[in-house]
């Protein structure tokens, strides 16, 4: 049998952070949900973050809380936050290295 896809997501709200950890097994349609957590949003005000480390915290608190309820560590998040003052770049990076230490 294949492996499953893990997937995490993460909302970052004004009112809640949600973290969901579903898993998806190739050639099926049905998710099923490993993990999830929900905790009152601190930090946040009209969908801005106005204190990080705030956010953070509760950010870790509840991944530390999906990862014991899933059984497995989450290394990847996909997360989503919404707001006026959100936008994106698109660009490329390049690192010359000379030598490989």
């Amino acid at each position: 049998m294949a492996r499953p896809y893990i997937i995490n997501a993460l909302d970052i709200g004004s009112g809640f952070l949600k973290l969901v950890t579903i898993s998806k097994r190739p050639k099926e349609e049905d998710f099923e949900i490993l993990g999830f957590a929900k905790e009152p949003s601190i930090g946040i005000r009209k969908g801005v973050i106005i204190d990080i480390q705030k956010v953070a915290e509760k950010i870790a608190f509840l991944v530390r809380k999906v990862e014991q309820d899933c059984g497995q560590k989450i290394n990847n998040i996909y997360a989503n936050i919404t707001g006026g003052h959100i936008f994106c770049t698109c660009s490329r990076g390049l690192v010359s290295v000379s030598r490989a230490d």
